[in-house]
């Protein structure tokens, strides 16, 4: 159990860090930067 949280907080670590980068970099009217936003509320609402 412990590892399987562990991993979901990598997981959205990570895209959270994805979506910095994109919104850093200016690529808000990128594509990317909404399937990273929708996989983040995804990942988010299986919480």
């Amino acid at each position: 159990m412990a590892t399987f949280v562990l991993l979901k907080f990598i997981a959205i670590a990570s895209l959270g860090y994805f979506l910095f980068l994109s919104l850093l970099a200016g690529t808000l009217d990128s594509p990317f930067t909404f399937i990273d936003a929708g996989l983040l509320w995804i990942v988010g609402k299986k919480m």
